[in-house]
């Protein structure tokens, strides 16, 4: 399964706004903890106002999709070091192959190892 981002525009605000909106478990009764992946449904509210924008708030707007796209791609890069990680290619030809930092790589292998980075590259979410 992949994380889900619908994004909605909504006009003629009174203000702008961003608003991100996520599953969360809130443990009513009981203590269980659900297994799965709480961040794979995420919901991006848009408000918009008639109104001239400030500089600061258009710009932080438009760069949602950039953030989301930059995410993607590193969860990307991860997902291919662990697949060649898995391969006994070393720490050295990963970061060679994948043009990434020694640092990163290392980053993404102990992750990988500790649970904190699924094998498609995402971290898991602790709630």
């Amino acid at each position: 399964m992949k994380r889900v981002y619908s994004i909605w525009v909504c006009m003629n605000e009174k203000e702008n706004s961003l608003n991100h909106f996520h599953l969360v478990d809130n443990k009513i009764i009981g203590n269980k903890t659900w297994k799965g992946m709480l961040d794979l449904l995420n919901i991006v509210m848009v408000g918009i106002t008639n109104k001239e924008s400030k500089e600061e708030e258009v710009s932080d707007m438009c760069n949602l999709s950039l953030g989301v796209r930059e995410k993607a791609m590193q969860e990307k890069a991860r997902s291919i070091i662990i697949n060649m990680y898995e391969k006994n290619k070393s720490k050295e030809e990963i970061a060679d192959l994948t043009n990434s930092t020694i640092e990163f790589v290392e980053d993404t292998i102990h992750g990988y190892e500790t649970g904190r980075i699924t094998a498609d590259g995402r971290e898991k979410m602790v709630v």
